[in-house]
């Protein structure tokens, strides 16, 4: 009986073995360790379960003459080999199931509920044993046989490596649960924090909203009254009237119109915005040849090459699509107006996503370098002068297609007309509030 756990240290091939085995620590040091069984400057810490001092010295002789850097602790009993795996866990547990009260298969089943990483391997006096087939059945690592000394230095070898890597492996898969569970709160935090910036946008623009409308609403009163007061002054006056008054009078007059026209436009933003969408199956022609219909006047007289392409139906609210084509013809026509034969087409083709449609007309086109500006409230790409408007029915285009779930866009060339893309996706989500603020692309 080895009588008590006992520590053997050997440093160098060339160490000694105590002369006698007893209870108690017995080291014997050196001054270079040499290198440990993964080639680390250390010593290879071994827990052997044996209860006989010859085999106990056997396997110490064996690692030692591995030139192996080594601690060897032998213990016997449960209680002992319970403190070792406790106390400092060895790199490698060797059992002989020979033990008196307390064999392999017990020891096995410990190591795995305490130390489930640490390498087992079994040492038996055949391969054929049936207690080693029963722990190699139980997740021993392997075995050894007594009379193969030349396999033991390898076979631990390899459990030790084998035992690196699974940590390794362990150590690489909880950084990753670590890494997850970050990103899964940093993906709530951004949730909850997106969450609360959308509703204060949602607040903020409601707020926009209304005021727009109570002040284009307010405005219209004063207005109305301009108008009249100047048709009453122009009467007063008209024995007495000046051409030069009269010019006067008629400024006031047109500017008065301009900013009814723009207290009209904002009032039809500020609607786009707050009005709930009906979504209904809408054929697009049939949009197309109102919106004609509505822009007679500016068609009458006008030299114009309509190309329509086949036009889908679409789930959409025909209200404000109808009025998205009418600012878009619109446009078309007042764009091309210098053109002696204007040419404006519609037309939509299907994208897997969304549908895309245009209107394209032969016009002046723009400066593509000021695209981003084309969607903006009071946008203005040409000079009043030139062509009349308020710049702001390309942004009641964009704020329709953008309550339908889609985007607007736009491509030109000066003098060589332009092209407006809008689409609808096939799989409509309502938009957030940052969808209305984003700057149009293609």
């Amino acid at each position: 009986m080895v009588g008590g756990p006992v520590v053997w240290s050997c440093s160098s091939p060339s160490g000694l073995l105590p002369n006698s085995v007893s209870g108690g620590r017995g080291l014997i040091d050196h001054s270079e360790a040499t290198d440990f069984l993964l080639g680390m400057k250390d010593e290879a810490q071994i827990l052997v379960l044996e209860n006989a001092v010859e085999d106990a010295a056997l396997i110490h002789g064996i690692f030692r003459a591995g030139h192996v850097a080594f601690q060897l602790h032998c213990v016997e009993s449960r209680e002992q080999f319970e403190q070792a795996l406790d106390e400092g866990p060895p790199d490698v547990i060797l059992s002989h199931h020979g033990t008196h009260n307390f064999d392999s298969l017990t020891a096995l089943s410990i190591a795995r509920r305490k130390r489930p990483e640490i390498p087992f391997i079994c040492i038996t006096n055949s391969a054929k044993d049936p207690v080693t087939s029963e722990a190699l059945e139980r997740g021993a690592d392997g075995f050894v046989a007594i009379d193969q000394r030349p396999h033991w230095i390898p076979k631990v070898k390899r459990s030790l490596k084998w035992a690196k890597k699974e940590a390794q492996h362990a150590e690489t898969e909880q950084a990753l649960r670590e890494r997850q569970e970050e990103i899964q709160r940093a993906n709530a935090e951004l949730e909850v924090r997106m969450a609360r910036r959308t509703r204060d946008l949602q607040a903020a623009t409601k707020e926009l909203e209304a005021f727009s409308y109570s002040v284009s609403h307010d405005l219209r009163t004063p207005l109305r009254h301009i108008n009249a007061f100047i048709s009453l002054l122009e009467q007063s006056l008209k024995p007495n009237l000046t051409d030069e008054t009269r010019k006067r009078l008629q400024a006031v007059a047109e500017s008065a119109e301009h900013l009814g026209q723009l207290v009209d436009d904002l009032l039809s933003l500020s609607r786009v915005g707050r009005q709930e969408l009906h979504r209904v199956p809408v054929p697009l022609e049939s949009l197309v040849r109102e919106a004609q219909m509505h822009l007679r006047d500016e068609i009458a007289g006008r030299d114009i090459e309509w190309v329509i392409g086949d036009l889908p139906v679409l789930e959409a609210d025909p209200v404000a699509v109808r009025q998205a084509f009418v600012n878009l013809l619109s446009n078309a026509l007042k764009y091309s107006a210098p053109r002696r034969r204007a040419r404006i087409e519609i037309g939509c083709w299907d994208n897997p996503d969304e549908t895309i449609c245009f209107v394209r007309d032969n016009g002046v086109g723009f400066d593509m370098k000021n695209a981003s500006r084309l969607f903006g409230v009071f946008q203005r790409l040409h000079s009043e002068r030139d062509f009349e408007g308020t710049g702001i029915g390309l942004a009641i285009v964009r704020r329709v297609i953008q309550r339908h779930g889609g985007r607007a866009w736009a491509e030109a060339a000066v003098d060589k007309g332009a092209t407006f893309y809008f689409s609808f996706p096939k799989n409509h989500h309502p938009p957030s509030p940052a969808h209305f603020n984003a700057v149009p692309s293609g």
